[in-house]
């Protein structure tokens, strides 16, 4: 009775923006993909988009559910290619191979690429765990099991309890031990803390009894709403890093990675350096007298 016209149409039109570069992908997308059920009702939103058409950016038309399934699939894929390379960089560490110059390898292959080829602690935020999740509902609503992407998120929720057991492991437990943590966003540019790894990896970090003290230049306020008094808040890296027994990167902030070895050896007090993100040299920091465990960095 109180239904929209016969008239209207709903078209699916997924975006695929990145948080912290969402106008430039908005503005020069690699594709651009439209549901319809009708070449009438399609043609019609792609006059939206005649600046992407006139650039050549590819177009698929295709019906609403299937543009839907590109969504999530997508996603999907991109979850399975991270979690693949945080596995590798896990076997790496115990085989003793750098885990770059495996990525790089890969990369080399087109069939592969090099994107999406960088260890670190889990992928987080609001688009690949929501979607990954969302895909398996689909799946079983339909009758259908995703066993990769099923496998791919338990793999996620692992690997930070993995990475902070060993890391417990390489400095005789953590219990009582200040711990520095740089980063609390799910990755740099954002003040994203959903499902961000960093977040984890302190939960776990606490759950063993380390004493923490984060820094991040914008997640401090979103992180406080998850953590809450539960760690101490440094005002910059420097301060969280100051008297840390252990210092662990969680987030690949660039400025982290800036900050010279040989500094961080200085404003602690232990000499243990995990770097779960890979932003620093192992041997520049080894030869500054620091421990370096990284994400398969032999």
């Amino acid at each position: 009775e109180h239904g929209a016209p016969e008239n209207v149409q709903v078209i699916s039109n997924p975006e695929f923006l990145r948080e912290g570069t969402a106008v430039g992908d908005f503005l020069h997308p690699d594709r651009v993909v439209i549901g319809a059920d009708t070449e009438q009702a399609g043609k019609k939103l792609a006059e939206v988009y005649k600046p992407q058409i006139d650039e050549g950016v590819p177009f698929l038309f295709t019906t609403p559910e299937s543009a839907e399934l590109v969504k999530y699939a997508s996603n999907a894929f991109l979850a399975l290619k991270l979690t693949f390379i945080n596995e590798i960089a896990l076997l790496a560490d115990k085989i003793g191979v750098d885990t770059h110059d495996v990525a790089k390898g890969m990369g080399m292959d087109k069939r592969i690429g090099a994107k999406f080829l960088l260890p670190g602690p889990g992928y987080g935020g609001s688009c690949l765990p929501k979607d990954t999740n969302g895909l398996i509902h689909i799946a079983r609503s339909f009758g259908a099991e995703l066993m990769l992407v099923e496998t791919a998120v338990r793999t996620n929720e692992r690997i930070p309890i993995e990475l902070i057991g060993r890391l417990a492991e390489a400095v005789g437990g953590l219990r009582g031990k200040a711990v520095g943590v740089l980063g609390l966003a799910f990755k740099g540019g954002t003040d994203d803390v959903r499902e961000s790894p960093a977040i984890k990896l302190i939960g776990e970090l606490t759950r063993q009894g380390a004493v923490v003290r984060a820094f991040d230049p914008q997640a401090e306020k979103l992180a406080r709403r998850e953590l809450g008094d539960t760690i101490e808040y440094a005002a910059t890296a420097e301060n969280a890093i100051a008297g840390a027994d252990v210092l662990v990167v969680a987030t690949e902030w660039p400025q982290f990675g800036e900050i010279p070895p040989k500094e961080i050896a200085r404003l602690m007090r232990g000499r243990t350096l995990a770097d779960f993100r890979n932003l620093f040299d192992p041997r520049e920091a080894e030869s500054a007298g620091l421990q370096y465990l990284g994400m398969g960095r032999a």
